[in-house]
């Protein structure tokens, strides 16, 4: 979309307003999608203002006002205060790394699809009560550039440049099968998006560093639609479930979306039933 586009959408945004009429147009990308929600909050904003105004007299208005603004107040406050302890979990957490080392195996809307991912892995665990530590093995900016996020700077996240000694590669082409969750040993997912295009790939990235592997046995807990990939975020919060707690098959159907499962040993509404008794 470029500038002149943008300004006839304002203009038409406002003038839907003018009119006390809004229909949303047929989204094209997220971020359009996230303009249409944020003009629809503005206007459905506006209308409960011009409500107030007409049932309301000024003194009430502006009690009205001072009440809102206290609140609105707190509300920000205690989300910084949320945020602030989820970081300081996070700077004592188990750590996972996500393998960031597949650049140029990847096309543009790839990379573009794996920093998404990858911020999506932050949200998780930022709102988990048992964290992981992410660590992003040789980041790159100038393929990743994950600085075009807001707040990433501000991300409690290491940057490294080699496998540490405990580290355990997370792939489907392993022979050995996660029984067990343990934080004895750092796992590693594989930071690739590539529609399965690349066979064996972490395997042999493994393999070339001398690491152990593990798979974590999702087709024995949920059977798949034909042709499912699983993405890099999914793996994480499917980790990050056993971390707090969950077995790996009640991680599994957690973890794996609906709309990718054909069905599983255990559905989710049971997982869901146990989780209410505890």
């Amino acid at each position: 979309m470029n500038q002149s586009e943008e300004i006839d959408d304002q203009q038409k945004i406002k003038l839907d307003l003018q009119v006390n009429t809004y229909v949303p147009k047929p989204l094209q990308s997220w971020k359009e999608k996230e303009a249409e929600q944020k003009a629809l909050k503005n206007f459905q904003k506006q209308q409960r203002r011009e409500q107030l105004v007409k049932t309301m007299s000024p003194e009430e208005l502006a009690q009205y006002d001072a009440v809102h603004v206290e609140f609105k107040t707190k509300m920000i406050e205690e989300n910084q205060n949320k945020r602030k302890n989820a970081r300081e979990k996070i700077k004592v957490a188990h750590k996972i790394i996500i393998d960031c080392s597949y650049y140029e195996l990847m096309r543009p809307s790839e990379l573009k699809s794996l920093r998404q991912q990858i911020m999506y892995c932050y949200g998780l665990s930022m709102k988990s009560p048992n964290p992981l530590r992410i660590q992003l093995l040789n980041y790159s900016e100038e393929y990743l550039q994950l600085s075009k996020i807001d707040g990433f700077t501000s991300w409690e996240v290491d940057h490294i440049t080699s496998y540490p000694e405990n580290a355990v590669y997370l792939t489907a082409d392993s022979t050995t099968m996660m029984e067990t969750y343990s934080t004895e040993s750092i796992l590693v997912i594989g930071g690739l998006v590539d529609r399965n295009r690349y066979k064996n790939i972490t395997l042999k990235k493994a393999v070339e560093h001398n690491m152990k592997t593990i798979c974590i046995p999702i087709k024995q807990h949920v059977k798949l639609q034909s042709s499912q990939v699983i993405t890099v975020n999914q793996i994480f919060e499917l980790v990050q479930f056993m971390n707090e707690g969950s077995t790996v098959a009640e991680a599994c159907i957690k973890a794996i979306p609906e709309r990718k499962v054909k069905s599983a040993n255990d559905s989710k509404e049971n997982v869901q039933q146990e989780e209410n008794v505890e």
